[in-house]
């Protein structure tokens, strides 16, 4: 995957005039694997900037630390949600909806707790 990432950048970097920007949204650089490197290849970082976390949010938001003011944005979302759903956060509403949709599932295909899924789902489904 990250070798055809690099293909890629390879078209943008020959036939564009702006920077390619390969952007991970949360960590550190030192926890990077050995992909964006892949993908970025021989090119240099005027022509493929790897941003990590901080460093891409700030680019993004064109100033310091933007990333804080979207972590307390989104702290203050959950909290106004949580506040509309009776004191319910978002991640109990979620965990609660999947066990319902998993329930529907099991008993639309008739899948019981010795079952082979996918064998079930060949006989009951189609």
């Amino acid at each position: 995957m990250a070798r055809e990432m690099h293909e890629n950048v390879r078209g943008f970097v020959t036939h564009g005039s702006d920077p390619v920007v390969y952007a991970v949204s949360y960590g550190r650089r030192d926890q990077l694997s050995n992909k964006p490197s892949i993908v970025k290849g021989e090119y240099q970082d005027k022509d493929v900037a790897i941003l990590v976390g901080k460093e891409f949010w700030d680019w993004l938001g064109q100033y310091e630390n933007v990333h804080i003011d979207i972590f307390n944005g989104m702290a203050e979302g959950e909290r106004r949600f949580t506040e509309k759903h009776a004191g319910k956060p978002i991640h109990e509403i979620l965990a609660d909806k999947r066990r319902e949709l998993t329930a529907d599932f099991i008993a639309e295909y008739k899948i019981g707790p010795e079952d082979d899924m996918w064998e079930r789902l060949l006989t009951t489904g189609f």
